[in-house]
């Protein structure tokens, strides 16, 4: 949830409690300061986690200063239509297009991670993104579309993977709360405000209008995969 926009605090107002949020000045949205009880004025240049961070500290007054725990653990759930062996979690799909990668972009990572031993696994949550998924898998053979998943089963699949490769999408910050190796790319937004944010092993790549290189990634990749 933005605390920033009008629909959040729509919501915020519709569960009733008290409400805390940003201040009209900082705030995307400056309207929505009107529907919360009490306001803060928080830096709006600071990355969206470490903002909520301090928001949270001044509604509850909390310390800013606490470890970073976003209380996410991978389920334990099982895939008998993935092979035994390690796998990769590569996410394609996002809410706007102008935030994809490229189709070839992720057939050389896919045959790339293949070289390396790896299964590049490719989730989808609808049709256009599964067929997106399957033209991507059909030019890497041994990469696999994986079949519909609930949320939980997704966050098994990740949880057990040894590197996910994602835009910008939630599931890859799901990736980073459970602290796998992450490697998230940017082609639309800003990874300074929005980019994935952890205590784990995570990067950020790329930046609106400079999507990052295959080669980019894979270097990456290698690192995290040592």
């Amino acid at each position: 949830m933005s605390f920033t926009l009008i629909k959040s605090a729509l919501i915020a107002r519709q569960a009733g409690g008290r409400r805390y949020g940003y201040a009209a000045e900082v705030a995307r949205e400056p309207l929505a300061a009107r529907f919360y009880d009490e306001t803060f004025v928080i830096p709006p240049n600071a990355h969206a986690v470490v903002r909520n961070r301090w928001l949270a500290a001044a509604a509850f007054n909390m310390p800013v200063d606490l470890p970073l725990d976003y209380g996410v653990n991978s389920p334990a759930v099982d895939f008998p239509w993935l092979a035994e062996g390690r796998h990769v979690v590569l996410l394609t799909a996002t809410s706007r297009d102008d935030k994809l990668w490229t189709e070839a972009n992720w057939m050389v990572i896919a045959q790339a991670l293949i070289n390396r031993g790896l299964t590049p696994v490719f989730p989808s949550g609808n049709v256009s993104e599964r067929q997106r998924a399957e033209r991507i898998v059909a030019a890497a053979p041994g990469a696999i579309v994986a079949p519909p998943l609930s949320l939980n089963e997704l966050a098994g699949l990740i949880g057990g993977s040894v590197l996910v490769i994602g835009v910008d999408t939630g599931l890859a910050h799901l990736a980073t709360a459970l602290c796998v190796p992450t490697i998230a790319l940017y082609i639309a937004t800003d990874p300074a405000l929005t980019g994935v944010y952890g205590t784990g092993s995570f990067h950020n790549l790329g930046a609106p209008g400079r999507p990052p290189t295959a080669t980019e990634v894979m270097t990456v990749a290698d690192q995290k995969l040592r």
